[in-house]
């Protein structure tokens, strides 16, 4: 035997070998989404239940909108008597993750489409077109991908920098509201330090009055201890107001990182759902590379085995058919 044909026999054992062992991470995706119980991975059954995720973003985002809204019709200030406003800050997020929302779906949609036109056309062993033929096509398809490819990752990119900006602006949200606290606790300290200095100005004018002459009115002094009465009143409701703004924002510190934080998880889940989606196109890519970019000429055995991978670019376009849907409106 020839070099050039042990060489072409080598090639196309590789290739053979390569086609029947694969298997690609989506198709082990796919197969945990007909599983009732895929365990713990976390990743699996957010896949499964897409739609879910995409839900639970958007009420996260509604709880955040809520909170933020709340803290700024509170008023909260800072130690230098600064109005502290957040909700402005926020309102870039949800309109932006639609945004990516939208566009990730029509892009799954068109992939799906375009996946599924291929194990049509390309892989079905009907004979009708040449090996020669084949392969050319086989190559437009292959350069059709790569493009599809990049917008993949660029989905996934953009769904990553959302998630670490919300992350960003969940540390942005707990500092200003720690300069919330300051200016309550400031306010709170001035209040009970004159609410203290009432009621030492009350005791003392009460001991005077004591000890006035039988008969003597002290007039002016009774003024001066009516007065400290009502002002202590005014004291005791802004210390009571103040305590419940603490309260206050206590639960908004204690759930609203929390909750920005889980919405930027989920959509980092989204984006591993990209991530999974990009490496099986680039697998079927280099599947279609092991005859569009050989030299050797292809057998009609190697493209019988091409078509045998019908099945695993179906389960991939059906699971981006299954994401496309997840755009609920």
């Amino acid at each position: 035997m020839s070099t050039d044909s042990h060489s072409h026999c080598g090639h196309q054992h590789v290739i053979e070998r390569l086609l029947d062992t694969h298997q690609t991470t989506m198709d082990q995706i796919y197969q945990a989404l007909q599983q009732p119980d895929v365990g713990d991975d976390r990743v699996s059954r957010e896949f499964r239940h897409v739609k879910e995720l995409v839900q639970d973003v958007k009420v996260a985002f509604g709880k955040v909108t809520e909170r933020l809204l709340g803290f700024d019709v509170a008023d909260f200030k800072d130690n230098f008597n600064n109005t502290l406003r957040l909700s402005g800050q926020w309102r870039e997020y949800p309109d932006r993750f639609q945004s990516i929302l939208i566009h990730s779906c029509n892009n799954a949609s068109v992939l799906s489409s375009f996946i599924l036109q291929i194990s049509q056309d390309l892989l079905d062993d009907a004979g009708a077109a040449s090996i020669t033929e084949r392969v050319s096509r086989l190559r437009t398809v292959s350069r059709d991908l790569e493009n599809k490819m990049e917008s993949a990752t660029q989905i996934k990119v953009d769904l990553e920098r959302m998630a670490n900006d919300m992350r960003s602006a969940a540390s942005s949200y707990e500092n200003e509201m720690e300069k919330a606290k300051g200016g309550l606790a400031n306010d709170l300290q001035s209040v009970r330090a004159r609410r203290s200095q009432l009621e030492d100005m009350s005791r003392q004018i009460s001991e005077m009055l004591s000890r006035l002459p039988s008969g003597f009115g002290g007039i002016q002094i009774r003024r001066e201890l009516d007065r400290t009465g009502p002002e202590m009143s005014d004291c005791d409701k802004s210390i009571a107001r103040l305590t419940d703004k603490e309260r206050l924002l206590s639960s908004y510190q204690n759930t609203l990182r929390k909750d920005v934080l889980d919405a930027a998880n989920k959509i980092e889940g989204i984006a591993w759902i990209w991530k999974a989606l990009r490496s099986d196109i680039l697998m079927l890519k280099e599947e279609l590379s092991f005859v569009t970019d050989s030299d050797m000429p292809v057998s009609k055995m190697t493209m019988k085995k091409i078509a045998t991978t019908r099945g695993i670019y179906l389960k991939v376009a059906a699971a981006l058919d299954m994401y496309s849907s997840c755009n609920v409106l």
